[in-house]
């Protein structure tokens, strides 16, 4: 065997074992002992987590998840990787601030550990493969390296070839060499595709072009955002047993957002206090908040109703002398959404 054929031969080993590798851990991670395999797919964390990324995920329970521990959580707006920056421990749950390490603040509401898939683990950087390096040696030279194996089998034959040879070809047979690397190319290509479908649903190839600002830019149609908002509710106490104004909530945009693209009724009230999913309460009336001159934006007066809120806290099992934690949700009329939280006390009505 030739030391071109060997090195080739070795390569292509390589590349099959990786893939065939990668795709059994990510079908079957509980074989080495964890609980998810999951591919990253935005750049929240870069740059200790990258798009691409293969984070194995295992069990931790409560007390052994603390501040700066990487968790994966499954809230209702989506799953999601960050880093622990607090932890609260509030009616005998424990709850968790996350935060993106490439974001600029936390995350604006408590999870609590039921929502909590695992803690962060082990981590693939399989984002590799999608950087024109990567492309090469994991994607392009074993697909290059197996057409130029089976063309030269084709050739060597041809050479060969008695005219015993020349029927069988005329038949269709082709040689044993060319039909074992056509299926080892097939069964390669199968296998990165597999690897690589996680980010390709996601739409996100930034990492593979290294211009990511010029591909955000480019898609920034189809992409969207996460505001996060200042968020004042007032009154910040309320009794369950009364009745009362409605419940106003003040909201604080960024300076760049244009506060006429909110759609109004959209934006909803949400407690993520408890496991179970407080039902949401949509806002009454909103309208926009000027300076005293009334040359200044502001923000957002939105009014909810008193009576549908208090029902809702008391449907989910809240009591006097709790601390809630509001969560505000919104939408844009790009598709992009706000959120941002505050806290209220629930009082007795003496």
């Amino acid at each position: 065997m030739s030391k071109l054929k060997l090195i080739v031969t070795v390569a292509l080993t390589v590349a099959l074992s990786c893939f065939i590798s990668l795709n059994l851990i990510r079908m079957y991670p509980s074989l080495i002992g964890y609980k998810q395999a999951l591919t990253i797919k935005g750049g929240s964390m870069k740059p200790f987590l990258s798009p691409g990324d293969l984070i194995l995920v295992g069990e931790a329970a409560p007390e052994d998840i603390s501040v700066g521990d990487i968790i994966t959580v499954d809230r209702p707006e989506g799953a999601f990787t960050h880093r622990v920056v607090e932890v609260k421990h509030f009616q005998g749950e424990t709850y968790f601030r996350t935060k993106g390490d490439a974001n600029n603040a936390p995350d604006p509401f408590m999870t609590p550990y039921k929502m909590v898939i695992g803690e962060v683990e082990e981590i693939i950087p399989t984002h590799i493969i999608f950087t024109p390096i990567g492309f090469i040696l994991f994607l392009a030279f074993p697909f290059l390296a197996f057409s130029l194996n089976i063309f030269r089998s084709l050739l060597q034959e041809s050479k060969k070839r008695s005219r015993r040879g020349l029927i069988k070809w005329r038949k269709g047979k082709m040689p044993v060499m060319s039909m074992a690397s056509m299926l080892l190319l097939l069964i390669t290509l199968a296998s990165s595709a597999n690897v690589l479908s996680p980010l390709m649903s996601s739409g996100s190839f930034t990492e593979f072009s290294d211009l990511e600002d010029v591909i955000a830019f480019i898609t920034s149609g189809t992409w969207k955002k996460t505001h996060t908002a200042g968020i004042d509710i007032r009154p910040d106490t309320l009794k369950l047993t009364s009745g009362g104004d409605p419940i106003t909530c003040h909201i604080f945009l960024e300076e760049n957002l244009d506060i006429h693209s909110m759609k109004p009724t959209t934006i909803r009230i949400i407690s993520y206090n408890r496991s179970e999913l407080v039902n949401p309460i949509y806002a009454e009336d909103a309208a926009i908040e000027y300076d005293e001159d009334g040359d200044t934006i502001l923000g957002l007066k939105v009014q909810f109703e008193r009576a549908s809120i208090v029902d809702s806290l008391l449907s989910a099992g809240f009591e006097t002398d709790e601390k809630v934690e509001m969560s505000i949700e919104g939408l844009f009329i790009n598709g992009d959404y706000l959120q941002g939280s505050d806290i209220i006390e629930l009082e007795n009505d003496g």
